[in-house]
């Protein structure tokens, strides 16, 4: 509780933020200089952000979702494209999954690579992918490779999985398959799990055949586990600042595994037709209460849910230094006079004003003269 005693906008612009600042397009440092915020005892400063506008100008699968992981060593790099469509993004599967195979051994042959079908749940554009190989080695070249384990008796036993691990990609999201967890071993800088590990991105199945040359016809089917829903995994960015404030947020969304965080989060803007936009006269507004009473600078932060700057998984990074990956925004300044329940909240004490004060003869004295009259 308490009463707004001052109230004011600050208007950013992150457009010039490379040239002043030390700043980027999205990690802006704004100092106040002569217009520094100052709060007085039993006063605190809140901020709002009433208004966020920002042009989604970077492809839907970029440096933060497009790597996935064969038995946990194997990369599969998705091309940083827009893809409009989930075809087109099976598509680019199929050509990554194929050369990151060839890159170990050029002797593994595809055929009939690029089978795809899709499953269309209802009326809505909820997919279900089905992308089949016909892949031809010997077997024990294939289990080098690491795409198929063998049996004692030199038989394909087991297809392995592709993952998408959540610490390093937000692939499992855009694939529609499990989100795995796994530690990055210092030697390979790749995740360390088990080559039979379950789960990933795809359910795996295959049959073989044993050719007389010695090779093995080995069918894939990689099936996505789940409905593919979308082809974006930032459906909204989140405005952070350096001010610490009493707000809280989940662990996830500053990339740490506790529960819950202290936040410094402003606000969270959703994406609409390519750009990021928050109006507070259509929308909810975000506030934080600040710790401090005296606000000299701000820098404020573009980030995806992962608490990544937007510029960190573009494709050039001048694109916010000197681009236009940039930001605009109005934040509301208020100065609040806090009701203290400690202190007695009432009129002062005014006491009567004494009869003899009042020019009014005194009733006292009148009685007295009259009686000596008498």
């Amino acid at each position: 509780m308490g009463t707004v005693i001052n109230s004011f906008n600050i208007f950013c612009d992150s457009r010039d933020a490379y040239s002043v600042n030390s700043s980027e397009g999205t990690d802006y440092n704004l100092l106040l200089n002569e217009g520094h915020i100052h709060s007085k005892d039993g006063q605190h400063i809140r901020l709002s952000l009433t208004n966020f506008n920002m042009t989604r100008n970077w492809t839907n699968i970029h440096a933060s979702n497009n790597l996935l992981r064969m038995n946990g060593t194997q990369d599969i790099v998705i091309p940083v494209a827009e893809y409009e469509t989930i075809s087109k993004l099976e598509k680019a599967f199929i050509d990554a999954f194929i050369a990151s195979v060839a890159a170990n051994d050029t002797s593994v042959t595809f055929t009939a690579a690029g089978n795809v079908t899709q499953t269309t749940y209802n009326t809505k554009n909820y997919k279900q992918s089905h992308i089949s190989f016909t892949v031809t080695d010997s077997a024990s070249n294939l289990e080098a490779l690491k795409l198929v384990t063998l049996d004692g008796s030199g038989d394909i036993e087991t297809i392995h999985n592709v993952h998408g691990f959540a610490e390093e990609s937000d692939s499992y999201i855009i694939f529609g398959g499990d989100r795995t967890e796994g530690s990055v071993t210092i030697s390979s800088n790749k995740p360390n799990i088990p080559v039979t590990k379950a789960g990933g991105i795809f359910n795996i199945t295959s049959t073989t055949v044993t050719l007389n040359s010695g090779s093995e016809v080995v069918n894939l089917l990689y099936e996505s586990k789940y409905p593919i829903v979308q082809l974006l995994t930032e459906p909204y960015l989140y405005l952070r600042t350096d001010l610490g404030s009493y707000a809280l947020e989940s662990g996830h969304l500053k990339n740490v595994k506790t529960q819950i965080e202290h936040s410094d989060i402003l606000g969270k803007i959703p994406v609409s037709n390519g750009y990021y936009t928050l109006d507070t006269s259509l929308d909810n507004n975000y506030s934080i209460r600040l710790q401090q009473n005296n606000l000299q600078s701000m820098r404020l932060r573009v980030t995806n849910h992962k608490n990544e700057l937007v510029s960190t998984f573009i494709k050039k990074k001048q694109q916010s230094q000197s681009g236009n990956l940039n930001f605009s925004c109005v934040i509301k300044v208020e100065i609040i006079q806090e009701a203290l329940q400690h202190h007695l909240q009432s009129n002062p004490y005014q006491p009567n004003i004494p009869d003899r004060k009042l020019g009014n003869p005194l009733k006292y004295v009148d009685e007295f003269f009259i009686q000596n009259k008498k």
